[in-house]
């Protein structure tokens, strides 16, 4: 980040103002455009306005001449607000975000798709748990003795205690110890408590596995594989998280999110649930499914701001890619949803067998012609800087961003052009494409597609998850060998047998446990958390 401006003011974390309170029209010339529903709410209508844009703008105070330049009411979406009966809707655009929160921390992904009546025993959720995974490893205490070991939800105090750890908000954690709650706050490679003992991190594995939720019963075990790994990068935990919602028979939907910043790796937790959530309960989930995907990741963007205003997150100058994919099992499509480079690929069989990549996303980065015009045309200024151009506020500070599209970075978003409205396409799957592959930009900035896919290949179609791993590791060592030793991104890799069956089975791979962590003699349980 560069922090002076050019008038020598220090740039401030601006975010959407923080008054909720906005104001909306019942009517625009004379065409009613907010109509009231039986729940209480309202449907924004904009069937018969001409040049109609993508929504109802709002506004600041009961004047359309007032208008808010940073929010819209979607047509087609439903809000809450109260009539005050001058022809003004009163709306507090942080209620219902709020509420859409407190309702992802009561009802898990699976939940959500029980509420949308998908069969439960053919509904699977997972997705990676990555809450505050910067802690796991082993602790020097300042004030009690011995070492002290985090993995997960568990802190191994030595002399035979195990403690459970919560997970806090704002990189901050709690444990109880013999009926003291003790509460922490992660810095780097430091925790202080709040009864004055510090902890100094003693090693840290920089390629370490992050922790996986499994919801519902093994489904698509010949089919789907996946790793995430962190990178070498000590300072701040892994950035990278995913989610994989599959129905078997149905469909399937696969979100990959890749963090910057130092709060990117919460923005990435909020939005890798949120994508999918916000996509699952859409009306438009069947019919119109382009239109839900592209809503869903302006929706989650709402949330970010709602979730930064209450200080729940700092989405100001921390954000993430997020690539979405849906595989139709039923009409064998794909409609694909991203910003940011988090690539997606099918791996199509072409001349004498061998897998050719099918590129299904571009990276929005500064270098592409038609994204560096769109943020030039916002007033922001591109400058070649640190090996990369980079899109700065118009007095040349700010974020300091290389991609032109993703979610969160709310500074970056109101002073330097970047975009949080996805690419989205639909594609029909043809008989020779034979596998998908969803990755952070962590696995292509060393390696070409074709490299991935040859690995693929020599792994085997019915070895996804091994394929997984493998290609997770060799992305890994080529950021070694490349930087000398001395940087590694972190890494998410998912991929995806196109041509298996759905069957429920037991994962297998070389070792005994599959990409999503399961060992052939666990038992079954509803939800368990696993080692991916």
């Amino acid at each position: 980040h560069r922090g002076e401006g050019d008038d020598g003011d220090q740039m401030q974390s601006m975010g959407t103002p923080p008054n909720p309170i906005r104001f909306l029209p019942l009517q625009l010339e004379d065409v009613t455009v907010l109509r009231r529903q039986e729940d209480g709410s309202f449907h924004v209508d904009g069937s018969d306005v001409p040049d109609r844009g993508a929504g109802l703008p709002y506004c600041l105070s009961k004047s359309f001449q007032n208008k808010d330049a940073n929010l819209i009411a979607k047509w087609g979406s439903s809000i809450q607000g109260e009539d005050l009966g001058d022809g003004w809707v009163r709306c507090d655009i942080d209620a219902q975000g709020l509420k859409y929160l407190k309702n992802m921390r009561s009802e898990n992904l699976l939940e959500v798709l029980m509420s949308q009546k998908f069969i439960k025993d053919r509904s699977m959720v997972l997705l990676s748990e990555n809450a505050l995974p910067g802690v796991d490893g082993r602790w020097k205490s300042s004030k009690h003795g011995g070492v002290k070991t985090i993995q997960g939800q568990n802190l191994y105090w030595g002399y035979g205690m195990t403690f459970g750890i919560t997970y806090l908000p704002m990189e901050r954690l709690s444990y109880d110890h013999l009926g003291d709650t003790r509460k922490g706050m992660l810095a780097g490679n430091k925790i202080d408590w709040n009864d004055g003992d510090s902890w100094t991190r003693l090693q840290n594995d920089p390629f370490s596995m992050t922790e996986t939720v499994r919801l519902g019963p093994r489904l698509g075990s010949n089919s789907i594989g996946f790793s995430c790994h962190k990178g070498l990068k000590p300072e701040i935990p892994n950035q990278d998280n995913w989610s994989i919602v599959h129905v078997a028979g149905d469909f399937s939907v696969y979100t990959v999110c890749d963090g910057h910043g130092m709060s990117g790796h919460h923005v990435a937790d909020i939005s890798k649930d949120a994508l999918p959530r916000f996509l699952l309960q859409d009306h438009r989930f069947r019919r119109q499914r382009q239109d839900a995907l592209a809503d869903a990741f302006e929706a989650t963007q709402d949330l970010l701001r709602t979730a930064d205003r209450h200080g729940l997150v700092k989405a100001g100058l921390g954000g993430t890619t997020a690539t979405m994919v849906v595989h139709d099992r039923a009409e064998q499509k794909l409609q694909v949803g991203h910003v940011g480079d988090s690539t997606a690929i099918l791996g199509r069989l072409g001349a004498n067998d061998q897998l050719i990549p099918v590129q299904l996303t571009r990276e929005h980065h500064l270098e592409m012609e038609d994204e560096r015009k769109r943020i030039e045309a916002t007033g922001a200024r591109v400058e070649w800087e640190a090996g990369a151009y980079r899109a700065f506020n118009k007095h040349g500070t700010g974020a300091g961003l290389n991609v032109t599209r993703s979610l969160g970075d709310l500074d970056a978003h109101l002073e330097c052009g970047i975009a949080s409205f996805p690419e989205v396409k639909e594609v029909e799957l043809l008989f020779e494409d034979k596998v998908l592959i969803v990755a952070s930009d962590g696995v292509w900035t060393w390696m070409k597609p074709q490299e991935v896919l040859d690995i693929l290949a020599a792994c085997g179609a019915a070895q996804p998850a091994v394929a997984a791993e493998r290609v997770a590791k060799e992305a890994y060592d080529r950021w070694l060998q490349e930087t000398g030793q001395q940087a590694a991104d972190d890494i998410t890799v998912l991929v995806v047998d196109l041509t298996a069956r759905d069957i429920k089975e037991q994962f297998e791979s070389e070792e005994g446990f599959d990409g999503c962590g399961f060992s052939r003699n666990e038992e079954e349980t509803e939800e368990t958390t696993i080692e991916g």
